[in-house]
């Protein structure tokens, strides 16, 4: 069991990849928190628009990162080996969070203080401007169910994580470039134990032209984490038998 030691300093990293025009929103919701995070980490994984000018803004308020376009796993794990913060807070930069969603999150922890990740209900905000809630999923139940599916939320910015169990655990697989989310929830639930938070407080947004929308390019990726991860607790006849039994639904695109 992992110690229960109450969070000490909170890190949002945020990777940003040509997001300039919604980084900024970015930034102010994670600085309106109510909960105060210590430190915000804008990692530029090789953006050729604005993200640069509009990082530069918030001036010591956040910590610019540039790297080459390596994609988000690597830009994620670039921010979390940056970070000096016992927790992460990661958000992808066209998302934001309403002003509680940390200070919620650290409620969740006191409830469950061995959780080395607390997620929330999300609210997914389309391009029509129609939105739609989606509950997070009861922890008791996230395994077996992240088999078929990237079930804790489908956004690694819902997310709150112990920083040293991400670092011990190999951080996200830089190999993927789309489900690298959903394969880090599988190798860390099957060790340690997940909160989760009722309350919608994180909003995604649900672009069409997002990588979550290229359904081809999802289920590829989706099909790569089979016997990397999806099956790698199983008995060779029991993937036999997972595989031949019916197809279930190998999703992991946003709602």
């Amino acid at each position: 069991m992992l110690a229960t030691a109450k969070p000490a300093r909170i890190s949002a990293v945020i990777p940003c990849y040509n997001d300039g025009r919604s980084l900024s929103r970015a930034i102010i919701g994670v600085l309106a928190q109510t909960y105060r995070v210590d430190e915000i980490i804008i990692v530029d994984d090789g953006s050729v628009d604005n993200t640069p000018e509009v990082a530069a803004t918030f001036g010591e308020r956040v910590r610019y990162i540039y790297q080459d376009h390596h994609g988000a796993a690597a830009a994620r794990n670039a921010g979390i080996r940056a970070a000096s913060g016992d927790w992460v807070a990661l958000l992808d930069a066209e998302d934001w969070w309403l002003r509680e969603k940390i200070e919620l999150q650290l409620q969740a922890l006191a409830q469950q203080p061995d959780a080395v990740v607390v997620y929330t209900s999300v609210i997914g905000q389309r391009h029509d401007g129609s939105n739609e809630v989606v509950d997070a999923t009861d922890p008791r139940r996230l395994w077996p169910a992240l088999r078929s599916s990237n079930c804790v939320t489908g956004s690694a910015s819902a997310a709150l994580v112990r920083r040293d169990v991400l670092l011990a655990e190999g951080g996200f697989n830089e190999d993927l470039r789309v489900c690298e989310d959903w394969d880090c929830w599988v190798r860390l639930v099957r060790k340690y134990p997940f909160a989760a938070v009722s309350d919608p407080v994180t909003v995604l947004t649900l672009a069409s032209c997002s990588a979550s929308h290229d359904n081809d390019r999802m289920l590829t990726g989706a099909r790569k984490l089979i016997d990397t991860t999806l099956l790698a607790d199983l008995a060779p006849w029991r993937r036999s038998v997972w595989r031949r039994g019916p197809e279930p639904p190998l999703t992991s695109a946003r709602l």
